[in-house]
Protein backbone atom coordinates (compact mmCIF):
# COMPACT_ATOMS: atom_id res chain seq x y z
CA UNK A 1 0.00 0.00 0.00
CA UNK A 2 2.80 2.43 0.97
CA UNK A 3 4.66 1.52 -2.24
CA UNK A 4 1.57 2.36 -4.28
CA UNK A 5 1.16 5.68 -2.43
CA UNK A 6 4.84 6.48 -3.06
CA UNK A 7 4.45 5.76 -6.77
CA UNK A 8 1.32 7.90 -6.93
CA UNK A 9 3.15 10.76 -5.18
CA UNK A 10 6.06 10.48 -7.63
CA UNK A 11 3.64 10.64 -10.56
CA UNK A 12 2.01 13.74 -9.10
CA UNK A 13 5.43 15.38 -8.75
CA UNK A 14 6.22 14.53 -12.39
CA UNK A 15 2.98 16.12 -13.49
CA UNK A 16 3.65 19.22 -11.39
CA UNK A 17 7.33 19.91 -12.16
CA UNK A 18 8.04 17.68 -15.11
CA UNK A 19 10.19 14.56 -15.42
CA UNK A 20 10.85 14.83 -19.12
CA UNK A 21 13.96 16.01 -20.95
CA UNK A 22 13.14 19.71 -20.44
CA UNK A 23 13.07 19.28 -16.67
CA UNK A 24 16.36 17.36 -16.66
CA UNK A 25 18.05 19.96 -18.87
CA UNK A 26 16.69 22.78 -16.74
CA UNK A 27 18.38 21.36 -13.65
CA UNK A 28 21.86 21.20 -15.19
CA UNK A 29 21.46 24.65 -16.83
CA UNK A 30 20.94 26.09 -13.35
CA UNK A 31 24.10 24.26 -12.27
CA UNK A 32 25.92 25.85 -15.25
CA UNK A 33 27.10 22.37 -16.28
CA UNK A 34 27.21 22.68 -20.08
CA UNK A 35 28.92 19.35 -20.67
CA UNK A 36 25.90 17.67 -19.12
CA UNK A 37 23.51 19.97 -20.99
CA UNK A 38 25.18 18.81 -24.19
CA UNK A 39 24.86 15.12 -23.30
CA UNK A 40 21.20 15.45 -22.26
CA UNK A 41 20.32 17.44 -25.37
CA UNK A 42 22.02 14.89 -27.62
CA UNK A 43 20.09 12.07 -25.92
CA UNK A 44 16.90 14.08 -26.33
CA UNK A 45 17.52 14.64 -30.05
CA UNK A 46 18.21 10.94 -30.56
CA UNK A 47 14.86 10.04 -29.02
CA UNK A 48 12.86 12.87 -30.59
CA UNK A 49 14.22 13.94 -33.98
CA UNK A 50 11.28 16.31 -34.53
CA UNK A 51 12.05 18.61 -31.60
CA UNK A 52 13.66 22.00 -32.28
CA UNK A 53 14.62 22.33 -28.62
CA UNK A 54 17.38 19.72 -28.70
CA UNK A 55 19.49 21.09 -31.62
CA UNK A 56 19.14 24.59 -30.18
CA UNK A 57 20.42 23.46 -26.78
CA UNK A 58 23.19 21.51 -28.50
CA UNK A 59 24.32 24.67 -30.29
CA UNK A 60 24.32 26.66 -27.05
CA UNK A 61 26.19 23.92 -25.19
CA UNK A 62 28.85 23.56 -27.89
CA UNK A 63 29.36 27.34 -27.77
CA UNK A 64 29.91 27.23 -24.02
CA UNK A 65 32.22 24.20 -23.91
CA UNK A 66 34.55 25.48 -26.64
CA UNK A 67 33.51 23.85 -29.92
CA UNK A 68 32.57 26.88 -32.05
CA UNK A 69 32.28 25.06 -35.37
CA UNK A 70 29.97 22.43 -33.95
CA UNK A 71 27.95 25.27 -32.40
CA UNK A 72 27.69 26.96 -35.83
CA UNK A 73 26.61 23.70 -37.48
CA UNK A 74 23.95 22.99 -34.86
CA UNK A 75 22.69 26.57 -34.98
CA UNK A 76 22.45 26.30 -38.75
CA UNK A 77 20.11 23.35 -38.28
CA UNK A 78 17.93 25.48 -36.01
CA UNK A 79 17.79 28.48 -38.36
CA UNK A 80 16.98 26.14 -41.26
CA UNK A 81 13.92 24.94 -39.34
CA UNK A 82 12.69 28.53 -38.97
CA UNK A 83 13.66 29.66 -42.46
CA UNK A 84 10.22 29.18 -44.02
CA UNK A 85 8.24 30.07 -40.91
CA UNK A 86 9.87 31.57 -37.83
CA UNK A 87 6.80 30.43 -35.84
CA UNK A 88 8.31 26.93 -35.94
CA UNK A 89 10.89 28.23 -33.43
CA UNK A 90 8.28 29.62 -31.03
CA UNK A 91 8.77 26.70 -28.56
CA UNK A 92 12.22 28.14 -27.78
CA UNK A 93 10.76 31.49 -26.75
CA UNK A 94 7.86 29.91 -24.85
CA UNK A 95 10.09 27.57 -22.84
CA UNK A 96 12.67 30.23 -21.94
CA UNK A 97 9.88 32.59 -20.87
CA UNK A 98 8.67 29.99 -18.38
CA UNK A 99 12.25 29.27 -17.38
CA UNK A 100 13.08 32.94 -16.73
CA UNK A 101 9.87 33.37 -14.70
CA UNK A 102 10.90 30.48 -12.48
CA UNK A 103 14.57 31.44 -12.21
CA UNK A 104 14.95 35.21 -12.63
CA UNK A 105 18.21 35.12 -10.68
CA UNK A 106 20.05 32.92 -13.21
CA UNK A 107 22.34 34.63 -15.76
CA UNK A 108 22.52 31.37 -17.73
CA UNK A 109 18.73 31.34 -18.09
CA UNK A 110 18.63 34.95 -19.31
CA UNK A 111 21.33 34.21 -21.89
CA UNK A 112 19.27 31.29 -23.18
CA UNK A 113 16.25 33.59 -23.23
CA UNK A 114 18.23 36.09 -25.33
CA UNK A 115 19.30 33.34 -27.73
CA UNK A 116 15.73 32.07 -28.12
CA UNK A 117 14.40 35.57 -28.80
CA UNK A 118 17.19 36.16 -31.33
CA UNK A 119 16.11 33.04 -33.20
CA UNK A 120 12.50 34.26 -33.43
CA UNK A 121 13.74 37.72 -34.51
CA UNK A 122 12.47 39.54 -31.42
CA UNK A 123 15.74 41.40 -31.23
CA UNK A 124 14.71 44.21 -28.88
CA UNK A 125 13.56 41.66 -26.29
CA UNK A 126 16.75 39.67 -26.88
CA UNK A 127 18.78 42.77 -25.95
CA UNK A 128 16.70 43.20 -22.79
CA UNK A 129 17.22 39.54 -21.80
CA UNK A 130 20.98 39.87 -22.24
CA UNK A 131 20.83 43.06 -20.14
CA UNK A 132 19.29 41.00 -17.34
CA UNK A 133 22.10 38.46 -17.61
CA UNK A 134 24.72 41.23 -17.44
CA UNK A 135 23.11 42.78 -14.35
CA UNK A 136 23.52 39.41 -12.65
CA UNK A 137 26.98 38.63 -14.06
CA UNK A 138 28.60 41.78 -15.50
CA UNK A 139 31.86 40.00 -16.39
CA UNK A 140 30.28 37.28 -18.53
CA UNK A 141 31.72 37.33 -22.07
CA UNK A 142 28.91 35.13 -23.41
CA UNK A 143 26.29 37.63 -22.22
CA UNK A 144 28.02 40.37 -24.24
CA UNK A 145 28.18 37.96 -27.20
CA UNK A 146 24.42 37.37 -27.00
CA UNK A 147 23.61 41.07 -26.67
CA UNK A 148 25.92 41.88 -29.56
CA UNK A 149 24.13 39.34 -31.76
CA UNK A 150 20.80 40.94 -30.82
CA UNK A 151 22.09 44.43 -31.66
CA UNK A 152 23.36 43.06 -34.97
CA UNK A 153 19.87 41.69 -35.63
CA UNK A 154 18.54 45.22 -35.05
CA UNK A 155 21.18 46.51 -37.51
CA UNK A 156 22.70 48.58 -34.69
CA UNK A 157 26.17 47.62 -35.82
CA UNK A 158 28.17 50.01 -33.68
CA UNK A 159 26.56 48.82 -30.45
CA UNK A 160 27.07 45.25 -31.63
CA UNK A 161 30.76 45.90 -32.26
CA UNK A 162 31.08 47.49 -28.81
CA UNK A 163 29.64 44.37 -27.19
CA UNK A 164 31.84 42.01 -29.21
CA UNK A 165 34.83 44.17 -28.20
CA UNK A 166 33.81 43.72 -24.57
CA UNK A 167 33.39 39.96 -24.99
CA UNK A 168 36.88 39.72 -26.50
CA UNK A 169 38.33 41.90 -23.72
CA UNK A 170 36.86 39.51 -21.15
CA UNK A 171 37.80 36.37 -23.10
CA UNK A 172 40.38 36.87 -25.89
CA UNK A 173 40.05 33.18 -26.79
CA UNK A 174 36.38 33.36 -27.77
CA UNK A 175 36.38 32.72 -31.53
CA UNK A 176 32.65 33.38 -31.97
CA UNK A 177 33.16 36.97 -30.77
CA UNK A 178 35.68 37.60 -33.56
CA UNK A 179 33.33 35.95 -36.08
CA UNK A 180 30.36 38.09 -35.07
CA UNK A 181 32.44 41.25 -34.81
CA UNK A 182 33.59 40.59 -38.37
CA UNK A 183 29.97 40.25 -39.52
CA UNK A 184 29.02 43.49 -37.79
CA UNK A 185 31.99 45.37 -39.24
CA UNK A 186 31.28 44.05 -42.74
CA UNK A 187 27.67 45.24 -42.48
CA UNK A 188 28.59 48.58 -40.89
CA UNK A 189 29.16 51.87 -42.68
CA UNK A 190 32.77 52.05 -41.52
CA UNK A 191 35.08 53.16 -44.30
CA UNK A 192 37.52 50.34 -43.57
CA UNK A 193 34.86 47.93 -42.28
CA UNK A 194 35.53 45.28 -44.91
CA UNK A 195 39.26 45.15 -44.21
CA UNK A 196 38.58 45.06 -40.46
CA UNK A 197 36.15 42.17 -40.98
CA UNK A 198 38.80 40.21 -42.89
CA UNK A 199 41.28 40.82 -40.06
CA UNK A 200 38.77 39.65 -37.43
CA UNK A 201 38.04 36.45 -39.34
CA UNK A 202 41.75 35.76 -39.46
CA UNK A 203 41.92 36.25 -35.69
CA UNK A 204 39.03 33.79 -35.30
CA UNK A 205 41.00 31.13 -37.18
CA UNK A 206 44.10 31.84 -35.09
CA UNK A 207 42.13 31.33 -31.89
CA UNK A 208 40.46 28.20 -33.27
CA UNK A 209 42.28 26.74 -36.31
CA UNK A 210 39.42 24.29 -37.02
CA UNK A 211 36.88 27.08 -37.51
CA UNK A 212 35.75 26.32 -41.07
CA UNK A 213 32.95 28.91 -40.97
CA UNK A 214 35.53 31.63 -40.34
CA UNK A 215 37.65 30.38 -43.26
CA UNK A 216 34.66 30.26 -45.62
CA UNK A 217 33.32 33.67 -44.59
CA UNK A 218 36.78 35.22 -44.92
CA UNK A 219 36.96 33.71 -48.41
CA UNK A 220 33.65 35.39 -49.28
CA UNK A 221 34.95 38.73 -47.97
CA UNK A 222 38.26 38.37 -49.82
CA UNK A 223 36.38 37.45 -53.00
CA UNK A 224 34.25 40.58 -52.68
CA UNK A 225 37.46 42.60 -52.33
CA UNK A 226 38.85 40.86 -55.47
CA UNK A 227 41.65 39.22 -53.48
CA UNK A 228 41.12 35.97 -55.36
CA UNK A 229 44.27 34.02 -54.48
CA UNK A 230 43.74 34.58 -50.76
CA UNK A 231 40.07 33.65 -51.11
CA UNK A 232 40.99 30.38 -52.84
CA UNK A 233 43.52 29.62 -50.11
CA UNK A 234 40.86 30.05 -47.41
CA UNK A 235 38.40 27.89 -49.34
CA UNK A 236 41.07 25.21 -49.60
CA UNK A 237 41.36 25.33 -45.80
CA UNK A 238 37.58 25.12 -45.36
CA UNK A 239 37.34 22.19 -47.77
CA UNK A 240 40.21 20.40 -46.02
CA UNK A 241 38.19 20.66 -42.80
CA UNK A 242 34.90 19.67 -44.44
CA UNK A 243 35.29 18.17 -47.94
CA UNK A 244 31.58 17.34 -48.17
CA UNK A 245 30.25 20.89 -47.92
CA UNK A 246 28.81 21.51 -51.39
CA UNK A 247 28.62 25.30 -51.03
CA UNK A 248 32.40 25.65 -50.74
CA UNK A 249 32.79 24.26 -54.26
CA UNK A 250 30.24 26.77 -55.56
CA UNK A 251 32.27 29.57 -53.99
CA UNK A 252 35.47 28.24 -55.52
CA UNK A 253 33.78 27.78 -58.90
CA UNK A 254 32.51 31.36 -58.79
CA UNK A 255 36.07 32.67 -58.39
CA UNK A 256 37.33 30.58 -61.30
CA UNK A 257 34.39 31.76 -63.41
CA UNK A 258 35.21 35.41 -62.66
CA UNK A 259 38.75 34.64 -63.81
CA UNK A 260 37.25 33.21 -67.01
CA UNK A 261 38.69 29.78 -66.19
CA UNK A 262 35.43 28.12 -67.18
CA UNK A 263 36.65 24.52 -67.26
CA UNK A 264 37.85 24.70 -63.65
CA UNK A 265 34.65 26.48 -62.65
CA UNK A 266 32.59 23.69 -64.25
CA UNK A 267 34.61 21.07 -62.36
CA UNK A 268 33.91 22.85 -59.07
CA UNK A 269 30.18 23.17 -59.76
CA UNK A 270 30.10 19.52 -60.83
CA UNK A 271 31.62 18.54 -57.48
CA UNK A 272 28.92 20.56 -55.71
CA UNK A 273 26.26 18.73 -57.72
CA UNK A 274 27.87 15.38 -56.96
CA UNK A 275 27.64 16.13 -53.24
CA UNK A 276 24.14 17.64 -53.32
CA UNK A 277 22.35 16.74 -56.56
CA UNK A 278 19.00 18.18 -55.45
CA UNK A 279 20.25 21.80 -55.22
CA UNK A 280 18.83 23.71 -58.21
CA UNK A 281 21.20 26.65 -57.81
CA UNK A 282 24.25 24.46 -58.47
CA UNK A 283 22.87 23.62 -61.92
CA UNK A 284 22.25 27.32 -62.58
CA UNK A 285 25.85 28.14 -61.68
CA UNK A 286 27.20 25.39 -63.92
CA UNK A 287 24.79 26.41 -66.68
CA UNK A 288 26.15 29.95 -66.47
CA UNK A 289 29.71 28.63 -66.84
CA UNK A 290 28.75 26.52 -69.85
CA UNK A 291 27.00 29.55 -71.35
CA UNK A 292 30.07 31.75 -70.83
CA UNK A 293 32.18 29.05 -72.47
CA UNK A 294 29.82 28.99 -75.48
CA UNK A 295 28.49 25.48 -74.83
CA UNK A 296 24.82 26.45 -75.09
CA UNK A 297 23.39 22.93 -75.33
CA UNK A 298 25.06 21.93 -72.04
CA UNK A 299 23.88 25.18 -70.50
CA UNK A 300 20.29 24.49 -71.54
CA UNK A 301 20.48 20.98 -70.09
CA UNK A 302 21.63 22.37 -66.72
CA UNK A 303 19.05 25.17 -66.67
CA UNK A 304 16.33 22.67 -67.54
CA UNK A 305 17.43 20.41 -64.69
CA UNK A 306 17.33 23.38 -62.33
CA UNK A 307 13.71 24.11 -63.29
CA UNK A 308 12.82 20.46 -62.74
CA UNK A 309 14.16 20.73 -59.20
CA UNK A 310 12.69 24.19 -58.61
CA UNK A 311 10.08 25.27 -61.14
CA UNK A 312 10.14 28.92 -60.03
CA UNK A 313 13.88 29.43 -60.58
CA UNK A 314 13.81 32.77 -62.38
CA UNK A 315 17.51 32.73 -63.15
CA UNK A 316 17.35 29.24 -64.64
CA UNK A 317 14.53 30.31 -67.00
CA UNK A 318 16.40 33.49 -67.93
CA UNK A 319 19.62 31.58 -68.60
CA UNK A 320 17.74 29.04 -70.70
CA UNK A 321 16.06 31.80 -72.72
CA UNK A 322 19.40 33.46 -73.46
CA UNK A 323 20.89 30.14 -74.54
CA UNK A 324 17.95 29.45 -76.84
CA UNK A 325 18.44 32.89 -78.40
CA UNK A 326 22.12 32.09 -79.04
CA UNK A 327 20.99 28.97 -80.90
CA UNK A 328 18.33 30.96 -82.81
CA UNK A 329 15.56 28.79 -81.31
CA UNK A 330 13.14 31.70 -81.10
CA UNK A 331 9.97 29.84 -80.07
CA UNK A 332 11.80 28.06 -77.27
CA UNK A 333 13.38 31.34 -76.17
CA UNK A 334 9.96 33.05 -76.02
CA UNK A 335 8.55 30.19 -73.98
CA UNK A 336 11.45 30.37 -71.52
CA UNK A 337 11.24 34.18 -71.25
CA UNK A 338 7.52 33.90 -70.45
CA UNK A 339 8.23 31.37 -67.71
CA UNK A 340 10.91 33.72 -66.36
CA UNK A 341 8.41 36.61 -66.43
CA UNK A 342 5.88 34.60 -64.46
CA UNK A 343 8.35 33.75 -61.70
CA UNK A 344 10.05 37.16 -61.59
CA UNK A 345 6.69 38.94 -61.36
CA UNK A 346 5.52 36.71 -58.51
CA UNK A 347 8.72 37.44 -56.58
CA UNK A 348 8.73 41.17 -57.20
CA UNK A 349 12.01 41.18 -59.17
CA UNK A 350 11.35 44.55 -60.86
CA UNK A 351 14.69 44.90 -62.66
CA UNK A 352 14.48 41.35 -64.02
CA UNK A 353 10.88 41.87 -65.12
CA UNK A 354 11.96 44.96 -67.09
CA UNK A 355 14.81 43.02 -68.75
CA UNK A 356 12.56 40.07 -69.61
CA UNK A 357 9.96 42.35 -71.17
CA UNK A 358 12.65 43.96 -73.33
CA UNK A 359 13.67 40.56 -74.66
CA UNK A 360 10.07 39.58 -75.37
CA UNK A 361 9.50 42.84 -77.25
CA UNK A 362 12.68 42.29 -79.27
CA UNK A 363 11.40 38.83 -80.19
CA UNK A 364 8.00 40.27 -81.15
CA UNK A 365 6.22 38.42 -78.35
CA UNK A 366 4.92 41.41 -76.40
Amino acid sequence: MRANLGLAFALLVCVAVGCGPQARVEKVILEDDWDRVLKLAQDWQEKDTATVMAPWLISEAYRRVGYPQRAEDAESDVTHIGKEDVADLKPLADWTERLSNRHPESAAVWMLRSSALWHVQRYNEAVAAADRALRIDPQNAFAYLHRGRAYHGEKDHERAIHDFDKAIQLNPNLPQAYLWRARAKWDSEREDGHEQAIDDLELATHVYPLFETAFSERAICLHACQRYDEALSDLDRAIALNPNHSYYYILRGDIYEERKDYDRAIREYSKSIELLPIMASSYVYRGDAYFAKGDYESAIADYRRATELYEDSTFAWMGMARAFEKLARTDDAISAWKAALRTASSKGYKDDVAEIRRHLRDLGAE
